[in-house]
This record gives structure tokens, C-alpha cells and sequence, in this order.
């Protein structure tokens, strides 16, 4: 009796979880479209600001060439 009602328990919880996850997503589909809208731009802003204020990093020539450990061993 116990385990029966324990399983139901258990079956119960599970099922209000998945529902409440297909729910959240309904929700979140049918939820205002202004406030998507208004994310969308507030990232393209952060990164047009963000790109704007960066200065590239120049590199040298030969970085992120291979030296092999033998060529760096024999300099010191």
C-alpha cells in the first residue's frame, strides 16, 4: 500500500515538473514580443560599444609560430 502510494507520489511530482516546463514554454511563446525586442537591442548596443572602445591587439610577426623545444633549449 505504501509503495503504491509512494510510486504515485513520485509519478505525480515528475508529471507536475514536466508540465510545468511545457507551460513555462508556452508562456515564454506567447509572452510579449516588446520585450524580446527590446534585448535584441540592448545586445547589439553592448557589442557595437563594446567593439568601439577596444583597440585590436597588434601581434608580432612570428607569434603563434611552432618552435621546437630543441631551438628554445639550445638559446639558454
Amino acid at each position: 500500500m505504501f509503495k503504491f502510494l509512494a510510486l504515485l507520489l513520485l509519478l505525480g511530482v515528475f508529471g507536475f515538473l514536466i508540465l510545468g516546463v511545457f507551460l513555462g514554454r508556452v508562456i515564454r511563446f506567447f509572452g510579449s514580443t516588446d520585450r524580446r525586442k527590446a534585448n535584441n537591442n540592448n545586445s547589439a548596443n553592448n557589442s557595437n560599444s563594446n567593439s568601439t572602445k577596444e583597440t585590436q591587439k597588434k601581434f608580432s610577426k612570428n607569434e603563434g609560430e611552432y618552435i621546437s623545444y630543441e631551438e628554445v633549449k639550445d638559446d639558454e
